[in-house]
């Protein structure tokens, strides 16, 4: 955990994926998030299995490393009361809720606001706070589709990706757009209301695509995209041994260096053929991956294997060079490096509330108080 933004509190009232990846971003550069949990189930994501060593979500250890569990029923009166007093001291709020929640729960940006007026608040949705599809239900795939990015991915018909494309961009444009209004704050001291739409952040990716259409008057379809295997310097090829590698020859040089080291001098001029595409499969099939990796050189091709099994990523030896995992705790590990930046050791994630009556003893609240919410089910 780099400490970067050890001074920022934030206040998480999402669950399940985007929310809390960008909480996580944001708790992996040194945010002291407090994630506010039901109090008698929790983030379902606890519930998921695999399980960890201490019987949660392996997932949920995954997304919430590095934070702290207040259990707040925040249905009730008191539990309200108790979330405005904590958005008092902090300089954060973001939710998941479905547009209208928060002002039934009587903890919307106006509401939140009024007792910090410097919030940042900052609301993740499918499809935003406005327009006629605000109020409808979906998860990935349906903001995937209706972004373009479904109807773009595979050859013949639409192919669901291997990750959930617009949740974690989704998440990690929140935790940039939370960033930049810290930083605006910085300067000026106002707070700032963030609306972040996952299907906007996944029509955000677009951008390769919208240039084609809005400058070249077409729209590229699925199986003949430049950058989607079509033409036969950027593709996917099988080998001998039913193992494929990834072949990325965009610039005339890789591509010369590639029709060389394969003795093929009549290819040079034909990178983006895609008719081409058959002749080098063919000729890939002739040797094996390992055998192609030494052949074609890496520093001088861009050439990749194609890793199918998460043993393969585990074991590779530059990824494990470069420290992607924390040992011990078996994480995934923070995906930049900062020089000259304090770090402090990662923390597991909370059991479901395990610092309510830390958090609420902060507040001043007596001890009385807090053994009767608990016994009443406000907290946990």
């Amino acid at each position: 955990m780099y400490k970067l933004l050890d001074e920022v509190r934030i206040l998480d009232l999402t669950r399940l994926l985007p929310g809390p990846y960008a909480t996580l971003l944001l708790a992996d550069l040194g945010a002291h998030v407090i994630k506010i949990e039901d109090p008698k189930e929790g983030d379902p994501v606890r519930a998921l299995s695999p399980r960890y060593r201490d019987g949660t979500s392996y997932l949920f250890h995954l997304l919430h490393r590095n934070k702290a569990s207040v259990a707040l029923n925040l249905k009730s009166q008191i539990g309200r009361e108790i979330l405005l007093k904590l958005a008092q001291t902090a300089d954060v709020l973001i939710e998941g809720f479905r547009p209208g929640v928060t002002a039934r729960l009587g903890i919307e940006y106006a509401a939140v606001r009024a007792v910090k007026p410097d919030i940042i608040y900052c609301s993740v949705t499918g499809y935003g706070q406005d327009g006629p599809y605000s109020e409808h239900v979906g998860h990935d795939l349906n903001y995937i589709s209706l972004a373009g990015i479904l109807g773009l991915t595979g050859r013949e018909e639409p192919v669901i990706p291997g990750v959930p494309i617009a949740d974690l961009i989704g998440g990690a444009l929140a935790a940039f757009y939370i960033v930049a209004a810290l930083q605006r704050r910085a300067r000026t001291g106002a707070g700032a209301y963030i609306d972040l739409s996952l299907t906007d952040a996944a029509l955000s990716l677009m951008t390769l695509h919208w240039a084609d259409y809005v400058g070249a008057h077409r729209d590229l379809k699925r199986g003949q995209l430049p950058l989607g295997g079509y033409y036969a310097c950027y593709a996917v090829y099988k080998t001998k041994d039913g193992r494929f590698l990834s072949l990325a020859c965009l610039e005339p040089k890789f591509w010369q260096a590639f029709c060389e080291r394969v003795q093929r001098p009549e290819w040079v001029g034909r990178p983006f053929d895609p008719s081409l595409k058959a002749e080098v499969q063919r000729l890939i099939e002739t040797r094996s991956l390992e055998e192609w990796l030494s052949v074609l050189d890496p520093k001088q091709v861009p050439i990749t294997p194609v890793y199918e099994e998460l043993r393969e990523i585990w074991n590779d030896p530059h990824l494990r060079r470069r420290r992607l995992w924390v040992e011990g705790l078996e994480q995934l590990a923070a995906p930049a490096r900062l020089a000259e930046v304090r770090i402090e050791g990662d923390r597991l994630a909370p059991a479901l509330g395990q610092q309510t009556e830390e958090v609420l003893r902060e507040l001043g609240i007596a001890p009385d108080a807090i053994a009767r919410w608990r016994a009443e089910g406000v907290i946990a």
